[in-house]
């Protein structure tokens, strides 16, 4: 009996290190893109800032398309794959209990779920940090947050 007990313990011990272990991941990978996307956007801010280069309509083009890449970063469904497997029905439970979220919504709290910063979340999305702070203050209001409550803390509660 002793013996089940101490087995049954160990097993857990090692599934809450395998969970730990992906949730370190996926903050690295989350981290990783932030960086990634803030560098792509110092690159477009600096190349746009030099106007013999801002004139030339090649460079133009592919300007654009970086900042298409931007917008629609494939990452996403990659992200939400791994997501799922350290955090398994979490968004299914959210958008359950909360129908009116969009995509774009449910993409910003997992991310708060994560506990990323203001300034992680708005290069891996792409905003600025006033935009992010706006995107957050209209998802609280969307769900009816109570001010005694923080986003964070009710996401861990879900």
């Amino acid at each position: 009996m002793e013996k089940q007990i101490h087995e049954m313990n160990r097993e857990q011990e090692l599934l809450k290190k395998e969970i730990e272990l992906r949730n370190r991941k996926l903050s690295a990978r989350a981290l990783y893109l932030s960086g990634r996307n803030q560098l792509i956007n110092n690159l477009i801010m600096s190349i746009e800032n030099i106007p013999k280069l801002s004139k030339i309509s090649t460079l133009d083009i592919h300007i654009k398309h970086l900042k298409d890449y931007l917008r629609n970063d494939n990452e996403w469904e990659t992200f939400v794959f791994h997501f799922e497997e350290v955090n398994p029905g979490f968004l299914a439970r959210l958008r359950k209990l909360h129908p009116s979220l969009t995509s774009n919504d449910m993409r910003y709290i997992a991310y708060i779920y994560m506990n990323l910063t203001t300034k992680e979340i708005s290069n891996l999305l792409s905003i600025t940090i006033y935009a992010s702070k706006k995107r957050k203050e209209r998802i609280i209001s969307k769900i009816k947050l109570p001010d005694n409550i923080t986003l964070y803390s009710y996401l861990s509660s879900i």
